[in-house]
């Protein structure tokens, strides 16, 4: 199972586009696109997938998706049954990070909405005070042209990159923005090279800190043990290669730092509570089932 690249820059000739969506269902596809994608749903229920996690959804959820970042809405099955009238609505605004230039994402001001888009592939939902905000001005956007358009859209980033209200789907750590410099070059350096051996002594060593006193800040930093946090990450891509790539278990789990394939399939279900078999196969049955729902009730539409 693989997600469709799509681009929405391209289709709709635009680098800041605003739909108004009202079907009977979702029916978009697991795609991504190098938009970032700020969705609000005002009516409709189901199961959706971030990346690689899968979470049921409900209305007044807002959410912002990364770049790149695999995704799909898939409405709960009472939508596609004869006779509803319920209804699926959501206002989606993308925006290509293209829009800016280098020389903007280099501005000390920038810093924390480089934070925020980094920390956007792992899919954000936005919560408190700062989604009401977000609600009252997404309502608004689809009426607003020329630059009042841009001015919104930054407007609603500010908002988004100096809150506190706010999850990452992906269950990480959310690492706050005064907490950059040594932290983030050690996350990226744990991204990066999750499928190598990574030691304790060699993080310590590119830490310039003792193991001992390596362990005691990573800990108050992030809330995690330094060998939990790394099972987490390499979990976390083995997620993706499961929903992205038809590779095999053994395969994902030599790929993502795993010596072993049982000592993958147990680390797997500690974190994820069921095997990648299984974990794979669910995440199939749901696109699967939505598929056949919508090819069914388009069949007898026809």
């Amino acid at each position: 199972m693989k997600s469709i690249a799509t681009n929405i820059s391209k289709l709709n000739q635009s680098l800041i586009n605003v739909t108004e969506r009202d079907e009977a269902y979702f029916n978009s596809p697991f795609h991504h696109h190098p938009e970032i994608e700020l969705v609000y749903i005002k009516e409709g229920f189901g199961k959706r997938i971030i990346g690689n996690t899968v979470e049921d959804f409900e209305e007044g959820e807002v959410l912002l998706i990364g770049s790149h970042t695999p995704h799909i809405w898939m409405s709960d099955k009472s939508f596609y049954l004869s006779g509803n009238t319920k209804r699926c609505k959501a206002i989606v605004l993308y925006f290509n990070p293209d829009i800016f230039s280098d020389s903007f994402y280099q501005m000390e001001d920038s810093f924390y909405l480089n934070q925020l888009l980094k920390r956007s592939k792992n899919g954000i939902k936005i919560t408190g005070d700062a989604r009401k905000d977000i609600i009252n001005r997404l309502e608004k956007m689809p009426g607003i042209k020329n630059l009042d358009k841009l001015i919104c859209l930054l407007y609603i980033l500010n908002i988004i990159s100096i809150t506190n209200d706010m999850q990452l789907i992906s269950k990480q750590e959310i690492i706050h923005p005064a907490d950059s410099g040594r932290l983030n070059s050690l996350l990226e350096y744990i991204n990066v090279n999750h499928n190598n051996k990574i030691t304790l002594n060699e993080m310590a060593k590119i830490s310039n800190l003792t193991p001992e006193s390596f362990c005691r800040y990573f800990k108050q930093k992030t809330g995690k043990k330094f060998n939990d946090f790394l099972q987490r990450t390499r979990i976390n891509f083995a997620c993706q290669s499961l929903l992205n790539t038809d590779m095999t278990i053994a395969e994902i789990a030599y790929k993502n730092g795993f010596k072993t394939t049982p000592g993958f399939n147990k680390s797997f279900k500690k974190v994820k509570g069921s095997s990648p078999s299984e974990y794979r196969k669910k995440v199939s049955e749901n696109l699967h089932d939505s598929f056949n729902l919508k090819h069914t009730l388009q069949t007898n539409v026809s």
